[in-house]
């Protein structure tokens, strides 16, 4: 394919004598901005589906990628159009350039990578570019820049005993606007300590003094890198409540929802304004914690393709369930070349105690016949004694599993 086909685009202004800040004085400077049609999903999942009815809400039509294993997911029948990338999976989705044409064939504005996959591969976002295509995302030279670092500076977490896993929710405009979102506690995990299990926001690790100091550190270092978009300020903090700048995640995260219903703001949607030229719509002045929320993943266990006989999923005031589940679904044999979660079950409520009760309730109220789960390991953590009284650290499933 070339690499150099385009099409004409508006873009947005860049008026460099004159400042844009977010606020009402900013609105007026948001019109003229790339108005995207059409954008193509290069992703599966559940966050596929997210950012699937992300765009519904904006009016902005959606085009799903797929490989054969996943005819039937539910991202492809949401999608206002769909295209097959390859029969080989998981590696179809690592496809840029068949996914980068599949964007010219339907004439997509714009290409929202997701996270995993090509989420962070500056090569994908630098081809995006030369076609005309908005990667939503930060720039190739900065996911580059990113990568350089993580590979030269961050700190070697072995060397910290009893540390607990911390991340900032940031965003960035392109005229300089950075917000923070306070933090999210993703300490609890599987014994591996990569596919984490819960996540909660506010962390009860966290003093307000140390939550400042998070926030004003992931801000700078999203400043420094010249950081554009969404993305995750990562830390570990010590027993001793040091906490330790170890990268920036460039890219959405699956516990951006915990972040979301803890302060009202959609990030998913957010980030689509900010890929099309606009300016934030809130100052970190706006972005307010209230009460706690918490964030449960589920996993399919496999050992063939399984199908969903029957799914109920809890509702109900301060549930959100993100899913890629429906009655009937036969999820793929190869579905752990993937990450193997299924759903992810997000509760909100006035505090911390609530909201363990709130998760043990939905957890309960699930119901998933035909695939095999963590569900049961799940409401056994929301029990355990530590974690109801927050006092666990990165040992917390060796010890007490």
């Amino acid at each position: 394919m070339s690499n150099t086909i385009r099409r004409g685009r508006l873009e947005p202004p860049l008026n460099k004598d004159k400042a844009l800040t977010p606020g009402s004085g900013a609105a007026k400077l948001r019109l003229p901005v790339r108005q995207f049609k059409k954008v193509l999903v290069a992703n599966r999942g559940e966050i596929a589906v997210r950012i699937i009815r992300a765009l519904r809400e904006l009016g902005i039509r959606s085009v799903a990628v797929y490989s054969k294993e996943d005819k039937n997911s539910l991202h492809v029948q949401l999608a206002d159009q769909r295209i097959c990338i390859g029969e080989d999976s998981p590696n179809s989705y690592f496809n840029k350039e068949r996914i980068v044409t599949s964007a010219l064939i339907f004439e997509a504005d714009a290409v929202h990578p997701g996270y995993g996959f090509l989420s962070e591969n500056a090569d994908f976002a630098r081809l995006c570019a030369k076609n005309s295509i908005t990667f939503i995302g930060p720039q190739a030279d900065i996911l580059e820049n990113i990568s350089n670092k993580s590979n030269t500076h961050q700190i070697s977490e072995k060397n910290i005993e009893n540390m607990r896993h911390i991340e900032v929710q940031i965003i960035a405009d392109n005229y300089g606007n950075v917000v923070s979102f306070g933090e999210r506690d993703c300490t609890i995990r599987l014994r591996h300590g990569h596919n984490k299990l819960l996540a909660e926001s506010p962390s009860p690790a966290v003093n307000s003094a140390m939550r400042k100091a998070l926030g004003e550190a992931a801000v700078i270092a999203a400043k420094e890198l010249g950081y554009v978009n969404a993305g995750t300020a990562e830390f570990v903090l010590d027993a001793e409540g040091q906490h330790y700048f170890t990268k920036i995640k460039p890219c959405i995260q699956t516990e951006h929802g915990v972040t979301e219903i803890a302060t009202g703001i959609d990030l998913v949607a957010e980030q689509i304004r900010v890929a099309a030229g606009e300016v934030l719509s809130f100052t970190g002045k706006n972005v307010k914690i209230t009460g706690h929320s918490i964030g449960c993943r589920i996993y399919a266990e496999l050992s063939g393709n399984s199908v969903a006989r029957h799914i109920h999923l809890p509702a109900g005031n301060g549930i959100r369930v993100d899913t890629v589940l429906y009655t009937g679904y036969s999820v793929p044999s190869d579905y752990a070349d993937y990450d193997n979660m299924i759903a992810n079950v997000l509760v909100h409520a006035p505090t911390r105690e609530r909201a363990i009760a709130k998760m043990r309730s939905a957890l309960d109220e699930t119901v998933i016949l035909g695939v095999k789960t963590n569900l049961d390991f799940l409401f056994q953590i929301t029990r355990e004694p530590e974690f109801c009284a927050g006092r666990f650290d990165s040992s917390f499933i060796n010890n007490s599993y």
